[in-house]
């Protein structure tokens, strides 16, 4: 049988439930509150960083202002320098003006031997360098290698590594170099006949004297002697040139050449011919016999000097 609750018991039961309910809406209104002011909260952080954001914005614009003012005023002030600096030295001249127009007075009037070696180099530079002071350049370029021959026997590659030395300047320095040997070709070429050791000398002596590497020569000549061409064959290493026979035969019936001489330097400065020399040599006369050439010498080229194997009686040796 199901107990039956009496009225008090009903009664409480709803008192209950409606504490509970009460409660809850409490709880309710709570969180409602708590949302309300964290969103009042983040509202006023939110116009906080705002405010602060213009502000910096603000700061930001009035410094850079102030730069700029800042900035016109000394260009202003630098301008205004310089002009007056150039009104009140408008009459007085530096010390370098005039001074190539001199440079070259004085090599017109007294020639390259009464200039010093800077002077020289000085002077071969202002062809190059426009608008500059290059005597301080001519001096170290001179103090870097030792002498002014050394400077101009220098390589490409050297020179570059100089400070102050730009490729078009390297270039023009051996560029004179090999103009100078291209001359002392000519000359020979139009004046004189190879008919002495001495004179195929003088001119080797400009082209591969100071030559780094080992190189070889071929002088084609005509019936009187006379040059028809000068050709580099091969260029080694430092102390080794690998002699094509065959080559220095078709370069010789190539320029209708009658007699040849052949040429090489010695980079090491030893002037006594080695035996591959005189070997190479030998083949190389019996196999420009067989086309009607002679070969009229070999000369080795080494420190100032030279070595004749036709002087020596070396032509004819095996």
């Amino acid at each position: 049988m199901k107990h039956i609750p009496s009225g008090i018991e009903i009664k409480c039961s709803k008192e209950r439930s409606q504490g509970k309910n009460r409660f809850f809406a409490r709880r309710l209104l709570v969180e409602k509150l708590e949302n309300q002011v964290l969103g009042i909260i983040s509202s006023k952080r939110k116009e906080i960083k705002k405010i602060h954001q213009q502000k910096k914005k603000r700061s930001k614009r009035a410094k850079e202002k102030k730069f700029t003012i800042k900035k016109e005023n000394f260009y202003k002030k630098r301008d205004e320098e310089k002009s007056n600096l150039l009104k009140n030295t408008s009459n007085i001249k530096l010390h370098y003006e005039g001074h190539r127009k001199r440079l070259k007075d004085k090599f017109f009037s007294n020639g390259l031997y009464n200039l010093a070696d800077y002077e020289v180099l000085e002077l071969v530079l202002t062809y190059v360098v426009l608008r500059k002071d290059v005597k301080i350049l001519a001096k170290e370029l001179i103090f870097n290698f030792g002498s002014l021959k050394q400077v101009f026997d220098a390589s490409l590659k050297d020179l570059i590594k100089v400070k102050g030395v730009s490729e078009n300047i390297a270039t023009f320095i051996v560029f004179l170099k090999k103009f100078a040997s291209f001359y002392c070709f000519l000359d020979i070429k139009k004046k004189s006949v190879l008919d002495s050791p001495e004179k195929v000398y003088s001119y080797l002596m400009s082209s591969i004297g100071t030559e780094q590497v080992e190189k070889f020569y071929i002088l084609n000549l005509n019936s009187k002697n006379e040059i028809l061409s000068c050709l580099e064959l091969e260029s080694g290493t430092v102390n080794k040139t690998y002699l094509n026979t065959r080559k220095i035969a078709e370069l010789a019936l190539k320029h209708n050449a009658v007699s040849v001489i052949i040429a090489h330097n010695h980079p090491s400065g030893i002037l006594v011919p080695s035996k591959n020399d005189v070997h190479s040599t030998y083949s190389i006369k019996k196999a420009l016999e067989i086309i009607d050439v002679f070969l009229l010498d070999h000369i080795i080229v080494a420190n100032n000097k030279y070595f004749s194997f036709k002087e020596h009686n070396l032509l004819c040796k095996r």
